[in-house]
């Protein structure tokens, strides 16, 4: 299992990181929730370069699943989530209700909710409402309530029928370099090449190799000491 600091995803959570977990990414097949959240806690770690300043909070993407939590714990983490959010920070966390993945962002600076969809198809309803009723709780709770437009950005869109969860992958790790892509539409980008998706998960499996490193390492310190206590 792979741990999550408070920091990253608003909670400590634990992802999943076996061999099934690792051939998604090298067999090139669909993705599940722990790659995202191993992604992003590497984007997380890119970000905290001791500054003090992180431009994104992320959302726990098992704690937003359909499956995992009732209707009103969901919005009641997003509600959390914002409330716990530094002035310009925005929310971003991927939602996959079954067999699609989409990204969500919160911008509460410039009161919108970027929706972004690989397949370029209109936000779900229930996730709009989720969102929506998240942002609700948090007003009422904060006592300012601000009208949030919805935007749909034009994003690069898959060529085929599986690579939606790079695609999202790929769309967060745009978004931390630069978050003015929200806005401008990723520059006019329309695909993703192959050799886009082939870095990312080159990144991905370098990533884990570290975590894997940093863990046996660990264990050989935890077996070390205890040597030297017989």
């Amino acid at each position: 299992m792979i741990a999550h600091d408070l920091k990253t995803f608003g909670v400590y959570w634990e992802s999943r990181l076996d061999e099934q977990i690792c051939n998604e990414v090298i067999e090139f097949t669909e993705l599940s929730n722990s790659v995202l959240e191993i992604w992003i806690k590497h984007l997380y770690e890119e970000m905290d370069n001791g500054s003090g300043v992180i431009p994104i909070q992320f959302g726990c993407i098992t704690k937003l699943h359909p499956s995992q939590a009732s209707y009103p714990n969901r919005c009641s983490y997003i509600s959390d989530l914002l409330d716990k959010i530094q002035i310009a920070q925005i929310i971003v966390f991927p939602y996959n209700p079954g067999g699609h993945w989409v990204l969500v962002a919160i911008d509460m600076v410039r009161r919108k909710i970027y929706y972004l969809d690989p397949l370029c198809d209109n936000p779900d309803d229930e996730l709009k409402q989720m969102v929506n009723d998240g942002i609700t709780m948090h007003q009422v709770k904060s006592n300012k309530k601000k009208v949030v437009q919805c935007v749909s950005v034009k994003c690069p869109k898959q060529a085929g029928t599986f690579e939606c969860g790079y695609y999202v992958m790929k769309y967060i790790q745009d978004i931390v370099c630069d978050l003015c892509i929200l806005e401008n539409n990723f520059k006019g980008c329309n695909e993703y090449t192959m050799d886009d998706l082939s870095q990312l998960r080159d990144q991905w499996a370098m990533y884990v190799a570290k975590l894997l490193v940093a863990y046996n390492n660990e264990v050989a310190k935890v077996k070390g000491k205890a040597k030297i206590k017989e």
